[in-house]
């Protein structure tokens, strides 16, 4: 329906420029560079290489995109936290900054979300999961389980998209 009264208005824009050229000839070039120009600008902005750099031009469909992209990425930067906590035991100092950068990682990514998608950060932060790991490693296992938690949450919402 918003693409049949956008036609109305282009057509009607256009039999206006057409009845004041009819009777203003001087005017011919002037409206007719400002459409060469307006017929190159839209060219431009319909390469996706240029939409992506300008939000204001992009489909839903490159925001779709660039969301799973993202997604994406910050889904494996999890994945590699994940394989960073596996083999530790009891140390607690590398354990503590695995902490950090896992809080870090999920701060950016709910920011990130709270940014794009509002309401998908409360999904991505539910800790409905009930995905538990138990071992003699209490300090690691928390942190463990709490990553994991984040992890499935953000495969969700990828799948989401």
């Amino acid at each position: 329906m918003r693409s049949a009264f956008a036609g109305l208005g282009l057509l009607l824009a256009a039999a206006a420029t057409g009845a004041l050229l009819s009777t203003q000839p001087q005017l011919v070039l002037p409206v007719g560079a400002l459409a060469l120009a307006a017929f190159g600008i839209a060219g431009v902005l319909s390469l996706p290489p240029v939409r992506r750099r300008f939000r204001w031009a992009q489909t839903d469909s490159d925001r779709r995109a660039a969301l799973r992209a993202t997604l994406g990425d910050y889904l494996a930067r999890g994945n590699d936290l994940m394989r960073e906590i596996g083999p530790l035991k009891n140390e607690h100092d590398p354990i503590e900054a695995l902490k950090e950068r896992a809080t870090a990682w999920v701060t950016e990514v709910r920011d990130y979300l709270d940014r794009e998608t509002p309401g998908w950060s409360a999904a991505f932060l539910n800790d409905s999961y009930r995905m538990q790991t138990v071992s003699q490693y209490g300090h690691r296992d928390i942190l463990l389980n709490w990553l994991e938690r984040r992890i499935a949450k953000l495969s969700e919402l990828l799948q989401r998209v």
